[in-house]
């Protein structure tokens, strides 16, 4: 009996150092593969700034390109760029047809289209318009129209403001292609300039 009890005993020894064994194996083996994810996220989060970047320099357009998409094509499209442009724009009202052709004495059948937007402020004398020409031969005609209201609208301002008749004797009548525009407003200047840049004829 007491030598059966001795092998029962070291039988029990044996089996629990080989449990022991296979447990520290098996911790051994996730504590491997736990480092081996640490690293992996830690390359992932370190890569992705960089794809990022690669991502947005391809994306990027050259200025060249940017340039020609934002070409304004349309009396629509370049007043609404100048009235996006002008600082402190006052409340704007279109002028509808029969005012552009009975007030302001424009003929529009010899438009292709036009814009022509008036501050809605009596006292201020903020202006956008432009015009696109159908017939070539109605150019310098309708170019001096505009150039003497420009004037005709200056001799007013200045009996009431002269701040405002400033910026109306900065304004000059412009054309580019097909186009004949002029802006009354304040930064009048830059805008002209930056329009005869993107007016895309």
């Amino acid at each position: 009996m007491k030598l059966s009890n001795n092998k029962e005993k070291s039988a029990r020894m044996r089996a629990k150092r080989i449990m022991a064994f296979a447990a520290a194996l098996v911790f051994a083996m996730a504590a491997f593969m736990g480092c081996n994810k640490n690293d992996n996220e830690k390359n992932a989060v370190t890569h992705a700034p960089e794809a990022t970047n690669d991502a947005a320099k391809q994306t990027e357009l050259p200025e060249e390109t940017k340039a020609v998409e934002a070409k304004l094509d349309s009396p629509k499209a370049i007043c609404e760029f100048v009235m996006n442009s002008i600082e402190a724009l006052p409340k704007m009202e279109k002028a509808d047809g029969e005012l552009v052709e009975d007030v302001f004495g424009i003929d529009t059948g010899k438009l292709k289209a036009y814009e022509l937007w008036l501050s809605s402020d009596a006292t201020r004398a903020d202006e956008v318009a432009v015009f696109e020409l159908e017939d070539d031969g109605y150019k310098e005609e309708l170019k001096n129209y505009l150039a003497a209201r420009l004037l005709r609208a200056a001799s007013v301002a200045e009996d009431y403001s002269p701040e405002q008749y400033e910026i109306i004797m900065k304004s000059t009548v412009e054309e580019k292609g097909d186009f004949i525009f002029y802006v009354v407003g304040d930064n009048n200047t830059k805008i002209i300039a930056e329009l005869k840049k993107l007016i895309s004829n």
